[in-house]
């Protein structure tokens, strides 16, 4: 992913926060996501 300078964190893939100035507060239920069955073909 495209970063604006290479210390960037770049931004939570599923709220949007931007990394550098806000820390995430995390996402309890990431099965909510409409691309959270994709996370299981990624896994061996």
């Amino acid at each position: 992913s495209p970063l604006c300078r290479p210390d960037c964190l770049g931004l939570c893939p599923t709220c949007g926060t931007d990394l550098n100035t806000d820390p995430c507060s995390g996402h309890a239920d990431e099965s909510a996501s409409p691309f959270g069955a994709l996370r299981y073909l990624l896994e061996p």
